[in-house]
């Protein structure tokens, strides 16, 4: 089986970079899909840059997007999956198409943990998680095991500093997951995005980097995507294009 994952694509920064973003790297994404398809397409969430109305330019092209790439994943077999990210940056609209593809053969949508078993793997799908603490988190997000983890949010160590603290309020906040956690909890890897660099965590937890620059702070951060070859044996390859 081989899986290819794109996260953080912000579609899009602004209303200038639509044209350029729809014709380069978005273009190839889709070509890549006809002249090398693979068995799964992950979008590992921050499908969007901020939330948009449904009558914005925006908006309407990221659906779009969204649907051009599902008829391509149709024509190439491939099954297409999309995790929910940072709210402030997708707002609802991994909302709406959770209910517009809600009956689709090709592409579905996940807002909360779900699992899904494709051939012996067992695929877990965790959006970004917020709650009040972390115990209620980890009951929520590891309550099965899983072969495999597509993730949005911040694991432990990749920021400086930040460290997991719960909410003396019992509101709910962005969780700072332990690597630990999902290694412990993952048999072969856990793949997913929000932090905008490659990052490989004991070859086991991965973050694919977002697929354009966003800044001047990206001009020597190489952007790309991951691919995932897993074996019958169970034993996998990764690499980061």
């Amino acid at each position: 089986m081989r899986i290819r994952v794109y996260s953080d694509l912000h579609l899009y920064i602004n209303n200038e970079d639509i044209d350029r973003y729809d014709l380069n790297e978005l273009l190839e994404l889709k070509n890549l899909l006809y002249t090398d398809p693979v068995d799964m397409l992950v979008f590992a969430g921050d499908l969007t840059h901020k939330v948009y109305s449904t009558d914005d330019r925006r908006f309407v092209n990221a659906m779009k997007f969204v649907a051009d790439v599902r008829d391509v994943c149709e024509a190439t077999n491939t099954i297409f999956r999309i995790i929910k990210g940072t709210s402030t940056h997708e707002g609802k609209i991994i909302d709406v198409l959770k209910s517009t593809y809600s009956d689709d053969k090709v592409l579905q949508c996940y807002t909360e943990i779900a699992y899904e078993k494709i051939g012996d793997l067992i695929i877990r799908y965790l959006p970004e998680p917020y709650f009040d603490n972390y115990s209620n988190f980890y009951n929520y997000a590891f309550g099965r095991s899983a072969d495999i983890t597509f993730f949005h949010g911040t694991i432990d160590g990749v920021i400086p500093y930040l460290k997991q603290t719960d909410n003396p309020t019992n509101l709910p906040k962005s969780v700072l997951i332990k690597a630990d956690d999902l290694i412990n909890n993952t048999n072969l890897f856990s793949v997913g995005g929000h932090i905008h660099k490659y990052i490989n965590i004991r070859d086991k937890v991965f973050y694919t980097n977002s697929l354009t620059t966003h800044g001047f702070a990206d001009v020597d951060n190489i952007k790309g995507f991951m691919e995932f070859t897993i074996q019958d044996n169970r034993k996998w390859e990764h690499k980061y294009i």
